[in-house]
């Protein structure tokens, strides 16, 4: 909430931002003391969680995004080098990041004839998104489709996927939909904040316009090395995204706490 009140357009709704943030923060502080276990479903808001209340660890756990996995990859990219980017045009922090894209990344990359940015978003019905995506529009070499209903085709026919959020919490899963389809990813660091992937092993991160803009051209005039690093992550996603596994885990060991702490108080009681 901090961060969309730095993004947010209005005065009003700045304000309302803020507000919501300090709501959020007491809110949190309140619950967490009366909770048997936390799960955070952001790696580093894990992480900082035990750094910060040590004491608190036995009661934290990762719980990584669920997902349904789909039967496997059918895309069509193989001479592409359509960069594709999705996002939900009402939220401020992703229009801040599609802007600085196209200002700072973009433009670097139109000296490759066959480079193409491939935008898809939802506006729900607001007229800024709206006004958003006429903007967007008018940018060279790129195309906009908004409100469609199915992405697949967008997907299949990419050569890889851009995140380039400047602000933001928790996990954003842009980059988990795209690398659940095996299409390598180019994300800021706030973009792969919390998720887990490593740089360079998984996904390629790169917070200043020249190192984003290189690693997308590395990518579109290496394939095989991009198809290498989609199919890490793709593994890294089976095996610590299995929402079911986890769940089952994670019930399983809350289920056996609370059955402990009631024997405890049973034998407690009797002693007494």
């Amino acid at each position: 909430m901090l961060a969309s009140a730095q993004t947010e357009e209005t005065f009003l709704r700045r304000q309302l931002c803020r507000v919501e943030a300090l709501r959020y923060q007491f809110f949190s502080r309140s619950a967490y003391r009366q909770l048997d276990s936390l799960w955070f479903i952001s790696q580093s808001e894990y992480q900082n969680f035990v750094n910060a209340e040590p004491a608190a660890t036995e009661s934290a756990v990762w719980l990584p995004p669920s997902l349904i996995f789909s039967d496997g990859s059918k895309r069509r990219a193989e001479s592409s080098k359509q960069v594709l980017f999705v996002a939900s045009f009402h939220i401020t922090l992703n229009r801040e990041a599609l802007r600085w894209y196209l200002k700072e990344i973009h433009t670097r990359l139109l000296d490759d004839p066959a480079y193409e940015l491939v935008v898809v978003g939802s506006t729900n019905g607001r007229q800024c998104a709206r006004q958003f995506t006429e903007e967007v529009k008018r940018e060279c070499r790129c195309s906009v489709h908004v409100d469609v209903a199915d992405l697949t085709p967008f997907y299949e026919e990419c050569a890889l996927f851009v995140n380039p959020m400047q602000r933001g919490a928790g996990v954003k899963l842009k980059n988990i939909h795209a690398i659940e389809r095996r299409i390598p990813v180019v994300t800021t660091s706030v973009g792969n904040d919390g998720s887990g992937f490593t740089d360079r092993q998984h996904v390629r991160v790169a917070d200043t316009p020249s190192d984003f803009a290189s690693a997308i051209a590395e990518l579109l005039n290496n394939r095989r090395s991009g198809e290498l690093m989609a199919d890490r992550a793709h593994r890294y996603l089976t095996e610590y995204y299995d929402g079911h596994a986890n769940l089952r885990r994670l019930l399983t060991h809350l289920m056996q706490d609370i059955s402990d702490r009631s024997t405890d108080k049973t034998i407690s009681s009797s002693i007494a």
